[in-house]
């Protein structure tokens, strides 16, 4: 298995599963090496703490998506949130069919923090403080410093879809992967089996890992296409289309 470092930042990170699911065939990731991440700092004067593995307090059920409930529960346990708050956004959210993660349903309430200096809780913001809540770091993805051919070699992108991830980078021994459901962890295992590598969990942006596993894989295949035809402007065809995406 071919490998090129990329130096990231030490960051903490929850425990790995010890359970494995069985995953289709068809899903399995290939190796090769992810992309690079930038890991922010938390926006001073932000009332959300940074994450810390040892003030982690998961919440949810493992092996499922966070629901909306659970969530604003785990706000108001937090002094984020009233609880009538919480109830009215919880009764919004029931009007609703649309499959969203539960930061973003959230999030469009547009709600103000209870605690100085009582931001609004918009999707960033709430996104790092679920990463505080499960002990991960929050990671801003950079489309200019991701290179789609690795992307795309390291898991499809039926298998990123399936469980809401998105490899990020290797540090080391370890590759970064990035999740906005941290309670489900059973392909944690399976890459690190398969990739004969540890698996580093971060947290990201729900929203992010959506858009970016759809345009991601499209522009990969888009760009290999060009290259089995022969193009001579494949890479930079590429190129303009990752500048495109970090607008």
């Amino acid at each position: 298995m071919s490998s090129s470092l990329i130096d990231l930042p030490v960051a903490s990170t929850v425990a790995a599963p010890e359970a494995l699911a069985a995953v289709p065939a068809s899903d399995r990731l290939h190796a090769a090496v992810p992309a690079q991440v930038a890991m922010p700092a938390p926006a001073s004067g932000a009332s959300i703490p940074p994450a810390d593995v040892k003030l982690a307090r998961p919440f949810g059920v493992r092996g499922r998506r966070l629901g909306v409930q659970e969530v604003l529960a785990a706000l108001v346990e937090d002094g984020l949130l009233e609880a009538e708050q919480a109830r009215i956004a919880g009764d919004y959210s029931r009007l609703s069919q649309a499959r969203r993660h539960a930061l973003v349903a959230i999030a469009e309430r547009k709600l103000h923090c209870l605690k100085p200096p009582h931001q609004v809780l918009d999707l960033e913001t709430l996104s790092v403080w679920m990463a505080g809540r499960f002990g991960l770091e929050l990671a801003h993805i950079d489309p200019l410093k991701v290179d789609l051919s690795r992307i795309a070699d390291v898991m499809s992108s039926t298998y990123a879809s399936r469980f809401d991830i998105l490899p990020l980078g290797v540090r080391g021994s370890e590759i970064v992967v990035a999740t906005c459901e941290p309670m489900i962890d059973e392909w944690v295992d399976e890459l690190s089996q398969l990739l004969r590598k540890r698996i580093h969990r971060v947290a990201a942006n729900p929203v992010d890992i959506a858009r970016y596993v759809v345009e991601f894989y499209s522009l990969a295949r888009s760009v290999r296409i060009a290259h089995k035809s022969g193009s001579a402007n494949a890479n930079a065809n590429g190129f303009e289309q990752l500048v495109e995406l970090g607008r």
